[in-house]
């Protein structure tokens, strides 16, 4: 069974993150230089315990922040909506599997963090500042990776 449970952090290569940012979000993120991490679910998991990561590790990592969810819009324009209610509402929808919705985390009037579904849904993109992933993001993954009986691989 835990070999079905399990959760693969990758450490992505420097710039990949931006490589991968939808053109819709490509404003917003176009400034920010970040290091990030993927994620990739484990096969069983349900649409619920994704959604109870992601809302624990918003939670842990990024605690005084506001959430801004930015989605595709017609001519390739950015739907943006306070909050982060759509963008875990989004998983395992058409808008995850295709990619067509970010989540944004800011402090004050800076942008601390950034998350992208995989094009594929079997992934979450996490991008913020080595820091904050190292000492905040991969923790909180580890501790709600524990709670959910999942076994979290770092690669």
């Amino acid at each position: 069974m835990s070999g079905e449970m399990l959760l693969i952090i990758f450490r992505d290569n420097p710039g990949e993150f931006a490589g991968l940012v939808p053109p819709f979000a490509k404003e917003t993120l176009r400034a920010t230089v970040f290091d990030s991490i993927t994620l990739q679910w484990p096969k069983a998991a349900n649409p619920d315990e994704k959604r109870r990561v992601m809302q624990f590790i918003m939670t842990a990592a990024a605690p005084n922040c506001t959430h801004q969810t930015l989605t595709a819009g017609k001519r390739g324009r950015s739907v943006v909506k306070e909050g982060s209610a759509d963008f875990v509402g989004a998983v395992d929808d058409l808008d995850w599997w295709l990619g067509d919705v970010v989540l944004l985390f800011f402090s004050a009037d800076q942008l601390k963090m950034a998350w992208m579904p995989g094009s594929d849904g079997s992934f979450l993109h996490i991008a913020a500042s080595r820091d904050m992933l190292a000492f905040r993001v991969q923790p909180a993954i580890q501790e709600i990776g524990f709670a959910l009986g999942w076994v979290v691989e770092s690669q």
